[in-house]
């Protein structure tokens, strides 16, 4: 009921704020249910209440990481298509994608975007030569 509730009070203003408490929280949760709902509401109140794009990715990004297949399919789309509709971001997003997966090789759902952003984005990839 917490999380529901901090859903409910985000505001762009307080959302900063929030995002990094609950960051903190799926760092140390164990329980695989509560990471579930926890990467979800975080992922929820991100895409409700972004500051900017890049805070927007960043933020998921490192829920990603941190909760990897507690991922909801929708917000691992979701990040794909922030990435995919947001060109003066994309270098940056495929780098600190392409670095975090390879931190964290046995992260599927980091792999799973990654992999599919190199692909989709390759013309990117070309541009950087």
């Amino acid at each position: 009921m917490a999380l529901d509730l901090l859903y409910v009070i985000a505001a762009p203003d307080n959302t900063p704020a929030i995002i990094k408490d609950l960051l903190n929280v799926l760092l140390s949760a164990n329980d695989e249910e509560f990471i579930t709902e926890l990467a979800l509401k975080i992922c929820l109140i991100v895409e409700k209440h972004s500051q900017s794009r890049r805070w927007h990715f960043d933020t998921i990004l490192k829920v990603l990481v941190l909760a990897d297949q507690a991922v909801k399919e929708e917000s691992a789309k979701s990040l794909v298509y922030l990435v995919q509709s947001t060109a003066q971001l994309q270098e940056y997003c495929l780098a600190k994608l392409f670095f975090a997966s390879t931190e964290n090789p046995q992260n599927d759902a980091l792999s799973s975007v990654t992999l599919f952003l190199l692909g989709e984005l390759s013309s990117v990839l070309l541009k950087l030569k």
